[in-house]
C-alpha cells in the first residue's frame, strides 16, 4: 500500500491552529522527499521516504515538513497545488506553507483547519510527478 496514515491530532479549546513558532515539538511528521526514475527509461517521480507514494493523509491543525535536502530534488521545485499534474505553478497552495517550490531545505506545511479536503504536491518544472494529499 503507497499511502501513509498519520493518526493523531491536536488543536487548542477553540479549534484553531496554535500560532506558536513552528519548532520541533510542534511538527507532526517529516518526510523525506527524493525524485527517482521510474525504470531505466521511465520518468521521475516524487518518492516519500524512499517509497513511490502517491497519497498521503494529513490531518488539519497539524504541521508537516517535507524535507528536500536531497541532491535529487535539485531541478524539481516542490510545491502544493489545488490541482495534480505540475509542470506549472497553476493553483498553487500558500496558505501554511513556508519555502514553496523549494528544490533544496525544507518545506513546512501548517495545515489549515479550513484547508480542502483535497491538495496535490507537484513539482513546477516537470508534469506527473507528484500526488494526491487527503486532508481530513
Amino acid at each position: 500500500d503507497d499511502v501513509n496514515y498519520l493518526s493523531s491530532y491536536s488543536d487548542n479549546e477553540d479549534g484553531e491552529i496554535d500560532e506558536n513558532s513552528v519548532n520541533n515539538e510542534n511538527i507532526e511528521k517529516t518526510f523525506t522527499v527524493s525524485v527517482q526514475r521510474q525504470g531505466y527509461y521511465g520518468s521521475h517521480k516524487f518518492y516519500i521516504d524512499n517509497q513511490l507514494t502517491s497519497e498521503l493523509v494529513l490531518k488539519r491543525g497539524l504541521i508537516y515538513v517535507f524535507d528536500l535536502t536531497s541532491s535529487s530534488t535539485n531541478y524539481h521545485p516542490f510545491y502544493i497545488s489545488t490541482s495534480q499534474g505540475g509542470g506549472n505553478y497553476n493553483d498553487e497552495y500558500l496558505i501554511g506553507v513556508t519555502n514553496s517550490r523549494a528544490t533544496s531545505g525544507k518545506l513546512t506545511f501548517k495545515v489549515p483547519l479550513n484547508a480542502p479536503s483535497s491538495l496535490y504536491f507537484n513539482c513546477g518544472f516537470h508534469y506527473g510527478m507528484g500526488g494526491h494529499l487527503v486532508v481530513q
